[in-house]
């Protein structure tokens, strides 16, 4: 993965929803990496077949409640859910390109093999005492307690994540609500929040289509409809239609 993977966002007053599409990870949900500071959000996505291990940094246009943002990871996306700091509303979602680094996954395969290399002295040490007269044979037993194979290998997971990271995901799993968040919601249910919270979901789970049939017919009916059906919307110009009892007026 030489390249950033595509990604796009919208945002509420008080959150940014940032998708980040790659599919497969879902099957290595457990080691994707995501930290979140004030301005910069790190995602660390896991070696998969036909691409390695990559570490990519968003730096932020504005500032975050870190400790309460959230990811989850689909099928075909990592979802980040931005807190902002305060109720606003962001011009743009990145004060700066974002950067990726990567690890080749031939340098996983490298330490694997110089780990089980190291393990090798210590099987052709321990050969010897079969042959070995009894007064040679601790010998070959102090060479087995000083072979270095044992130490490295258990040296490698603690570089797999960070405590503070760890303790993010552990805060609240979004992998675990994700059929929630597929049953079917009543839109009316809970007010203006609620509804708020449905049309978001709806964007966010739509495909182009849907989203850009969104945006068209709310901006040119001056947020009086709201409609999902590009088919129709691409068409022609959605009117504004305000509620009974009201007139619209241009400006």
């Amino acid at each position: 993965m030489s390249a950033i993977p595509r990604h796009d966002h919208y945002q509420t007053p008080s959150h940014l929803i940032v998708s980040l599409y790659a599919k497969g990870l879902d099957a290595r949900a457990a080691d994707v990496r995501v930290v979140f500071e004030r301005q910069q959000v790190t995602v660390t996505l896991p070696a998969i077949p036909g691409a390695e291990t990559a570490t990519i940094v968003f730096p932020l246009a504005g500032p975050i409640a870190a400790d309460e943002s959230t990811y989850r990871v689909l099928s075909t996306k990592v979802e980040l859910r931005l807190q902002k700091a305060t109720p606003s509303q962001w011009s743009t979602l990145l004060s700066s390109a974002p950067t990726i680094s990567t690890q080749p996954v031939s340098s996983a395969a490298s330490a694997s093999t110089s780990v089980a290399g190291a393990a090798s002295p210590a099987s052709s040490a321990a050969a010897p005492p079969a042959a070995a007269s009894p007064a040679s044979a601790p010998a070959p037993a102090s060479a087995s307690a000083s072979a270095p194979g044992p130490p490295r290998a258990q040296a490698a997971p603690a570089l797999a994540a960070g405590p503070s990271t760890a303790k993010r995901a552990a805060r609240k799993n979004w992998d675990k609500i994700v059929d929630a968040d597929d049953e079917p919601a009543d839109p009316n249910a809970g007010g203006d929040a609620a509804l708020q919270k449905f049309f978001s979901q709806l964007y966010a789970d739509g495909d182009a289509d849907t989203r850009r049939a969104m945006i068209k017919s709310y901006t040119e009916s001056g947020g009086t409809s709201l409609s999902v059906d590009w088919a129709q919307v691409g068409k022609e110009k959605m009117e504004v239609r305000p509620p009974d009892g009201m007139e619209a007026r241009k400006y």
